[in-house]
């Protein structure tokens, strides 16, 4: 073949080929995102609305079924599921596999934007979202202080710190949990309404029409047009409380009365001369505590495509350069980083990686009882492995678990098809052929053979990386990855195992060395050889009953594994978390709730495990 004729008589070429590879390969490791699992478009679609104020039955009337009707005739869904809580509505679509998300949206878009009108004016507008697990929540940051207040600490937060980590690439949103929110409050004076003939539907009609930013139309002058906004949004409580509130004249004439000169009319009632506005704190619905104190928490969501480790690093160094300008004594405590987990899952197998390369390295010099030889087969590995990467950073693939799988799994693959060229170079320079002509005819003498058994190895994983479904998607990276470091391995085999045989290797002594510490591993072999040739004699001899022997072992096993093994999607993971979940009766307090979750928090720190 001319590619192994061509790198036995131009090893330079080669060798400039090897070092290039490692370049670009190491270049595209330093590149690729780092994460937990594969990058999944799960087909489901989720409709969020907000109804500040009304409860479960007004939620489900109002909001969930008129969506719900509107969004369950979209081309390709398959089902659809409504939550109705208080305050909140959620709608989830699952497709069928296959269909296209981004076109699902722009339907599921369209469709509410039809029903818009006809839900309740307070009601938030319908947020329609992908439902994707790289775009969950991956670090939630606790603040506490002794010297700090639960209003302060959420003014801290929602004014300082979550505005600068939102700025952060690769932060999607920053919600803020817990503390106390300051409001501007309106509390009506029940006496002073009926004086003056009003309902609390009065003042708050007035606010609402008070409120409001209106656009004017635009004036043109000559060649320049300026357009005109009416703002009416609330900058003080001065400003609400000189709204004014509109009160319909009485029109009914007296008869008795006399006729008397028109007067003026008597100033209008404003918010301020009927109601008391002042800045409160709102109506709490949560209680966040930070190793037994009342705090405040950080909750970081990373955007689709960005990367865990990498965003979780940038949001670290922005709290590092805020750090000077925060109140003292304020305590920060990271309850959760999926960075952490990520590195942790990716370092195992890095580790299991490199000592399966290590181990078969070992096995290779025990057998062939040569180190020249274990490090022309050796090479395979690294050079294999890190030219994969090129394919992965081609692909957009990420570094995560199923493509490190793939590459532990491929280490055995690598080797394969040096070993069989090498063990075919062996025999010609035994036959007393010269380096050279041996590398290349042992090369061609199993050409074909090693082609076939590799092809073989491909067309294995290349279906999996086209399977349907979410698991699919799991596995296409998996399956083109360990597809792609065995197609190398056969260049390799065709090119660098017989460059170095023939530079490496003087003779037939140099292939094979019987003596030594490796006398006894050759005497365990020629008497292992004996007596595999004599059960292989033996079941030539009774080949029904091995068939039979062999298919009931098999059928055995398959039906105990069955039985007993199970089955779930994903595996279990410890990540040293434990979530504990109480439930009160129905009616139970907010402040009953928070002493409960409080001493049980008492009784898991005196746990010696707890950190």
């Amino acid at each position: 073949m001319w590619l192994t004729r061509l790198a036995i008589s131009r090893p330079i070429l080669i060798w400039m080929a090897l070092a290039a590879i490692a370049l670009l390969g190491l270049q595209a490791y330093s590149r690729l995102p780092a994460e937990l699992n594969p990058r999944v478009d799960i087909p489901t679609l989720t409709v969020t609305t907000v109804y500040p104020g009304a409860g479960p039955p007004e939620v489900e009337t109002q909001i969930s079924k008129p969506l719900e009707e509107a969004v369950g005739t979209v081309g390709g869904v398959k089902d659809v599921f409504s939550s109705s809580q208080a305050n909140l509505s959620i709608i989830s679509m699952n497709f069928a596999v296959g269909t296209n998300l981004e076109t699902a949206l722009s339907a599921v878009r369209s469709r509410v934007d039809t029903v818009r009108a006809t839900l309740p004016v307070e009601a938030k507008p319908p947020i329609i979202a992908k439902l994707d697990i790289n775009a969950l929540p991956i670090l939630y940051i606790g603040l506490a202080s002794p010297s700090q207040t639960a209003g302060q600490l959420r003014s801290l937060a929602d004014n300082t710190l979550a505005p600068r980590i939102e700025r952060v690439a690769g932060v999607a949103t920053v919600m803020v949990v817990g503390g106390e929110q300051r409001e501007g409050q309106v509390i009506p004076d029940p006496f002073k309404l009926a004086e003056n003939g009003l309902t609390i539907e009065d003042v708050i009609n007035a606010l609402k029409a008070a409120g409001r930013d209106i656009p004017g139309g635009g004036i043109t002058i000559g060649r320049n047009q300026t357009d005109i906004r009416l703002t009416g949004s609330f900058t003080s409580l001065d400003a609400i409380r000189d709204t004014p509130i509109y009160t319909p004249p009485d029109l009914s004439p007296s008869l008795s009365a006399p006729r008397t000169a028109p007067s003026l009319p008597p100033p209008p009632l404003t918010v301020g001369d009927v109601a008391s506005v002042r800045y409160g704190v709102a109506d709490r619905q949560e209680i966040n505590r930070i190793n037994g104190r009342e705090g405040v928490s950080l909750i970081v969501t990373k955007s689709e495509d960005a990367n865990t480790v990498t965003v979780v690093d940038d949001v670290n160094r922005a709290w590092e350069q805020m750090k000077p300008s925060l109140p003292p004594g304020l305590q920060r405590v990271t309850l959760r980083d999926d960075s952490s987990t990520v590195r942790d899952a990716l370092s195992d197998v890095d580790t299991s990686l490199i000592l399966g390369a290590g181990m078969a390295m070992v096995v290779i010099l025990l057998f062939l009882h040569n180190l020249r030889g274990t490090i022309i087969v050796s090479l395979a590995i690294p050079t294999c492995i890190v030219a994969t990467f090129i394919v992965m950073w081609m692909a957009k693939f990420t570094l995560n678990q199923m493509t490190l799988l793939a590459l532990s799994l491929s280490v055995g693959i690598l080797v394969d098809d040096s070993i069989v060229v090498l063990e075919s170079i062996t025999r010609h320079l035994k036959n007393g052929e010269k380096p050279a002509d041996a590398a290349f005819m042992g090369r061609m003498e199993i050409g074909f053979a090693d082609l076939t058994t590799t092809l073989v190895d491909v067309v294995v994983f290349v279906p999996i990386a086209f399977m349907g479904g979410i698991v699919g998607g799991f596995f296409k990276q998996f399956g083109l990855t360990i597809a792609a470091a065995t197609l190398f391995s056969l260049i390799v085999s065709f090119t660098v195992t017989p460059m170095l045989a023939a530079r490496w290797y003087r003779g037939a002594k140099d292939v094979e060395a019987g003596r030594g510490i490796f006398a006894p591993l050759e005497r365990f072999y020629s008497l292992l050889d004996r007596g595999y040739r004599g059960l292989v004699r033996r079941a030539l001899r009774y080949r029904g009953m091995v068939v039979l022997g062999g298919a009931l072992a098999v059928g055995g096993i398959f039906l105990l594994a069955f039985t007993h093994l199970g089955f779930e999607f994903m595996p279990g993971a410890d990540q040293g978390q434990i979530a504990v979940s109480i439930e009160m009766s129905p009616g139970t307090s907010l402040q009953a709730t928070d002493a409960a979750a409080a001493r049980m928090q008492a009784a898991f720190g005196k746990m010696p495990d707890v950190d």
